[in-house]
């Protein structure tokens, strides 16, 4: 970088002489560090994250697997399409809603609109992250060539069972929540 011109992205991360992160190297940053939720739920069990154990490394696994063995091995033929940036865009909006509704829980006090973000943006999120990760494997699998071609078809064929357990969970979850939700609001009217 040119010492005499300001760049804005330099300004951004408050330093001149140290470039700012490339989006991969954000996206290693922070899909990496998913695996964190795992670690909490198997060693520390704090309830930050309540979700069964095999769902979340499921979720973990399908994301690291995304970042190290898909985009960051075949970034030509994945980072170039549409599907990353849906992929990415799914990701940090449920990523963002999820880890505020936890914030908040953790406070004592959600409001109402998050918890329906929460329960609700999974029914279109889900299916474009899913369909995003889908395709970018495929991509990278046809750049693989033999023998990795063969396990990147697996790695899809594991998908339909995996998006089925994952979906099925959130409504699932929803239903529970919105439910208690649901009898909250009617008890609070029946006793106004």
């Amino acid at each position: 970088m040119d010492a005499d011109r300001c760049d804005i992205r330099g300004l951004a991360f408050g330093f001149w002489s140290v470039p700012p992160p490339s989006q991969m190297e954000l996206v290693h940053f922070t899909r990496s560090g998913i695996a964190k939720d795992v670690r909490m739920r198997m060693l520390i069990c704090t309830g930050l994250v309540r979700s069964p154990l095999p769902t979340t490394c499921l979720q973990v696994a399908s994301r690291l697997l995304l970042v190290w063995a898909v985009v960051d091995r075949f970034p030509p033929v994945t980072t170039s399409t549409p599907f990353y940036s849906s992929m990415l865009l799914a990701w940090s909006t449920t990523e963002v809603v999820r880890y505020s509704y936890f914030v908040l829980n953790l406070r004592g006090s959600v409001p109402s609109f998050v918890t329906w973000l929460r329960y609700n943006m999974f029914y279109v999120l889900y299916p474009i992250g899913i369909t995003s990760e889908a395709v970018l494997v495929w991509k990278a699998s046809e750049e693989a060539g033999e023998p990795w071609k063969w396990v990147g078809w697996g790695i899809l064929g594991l998908y339909v069972p995996g998006s089925y357990v994952l979906y099925t969970y959130m409504i699932a979850q929803r239903r529970k929540v919105m439910n208690a939700k649901q009898m909250e609001r009617r008890n609070r009217a029946v006793t106004q």
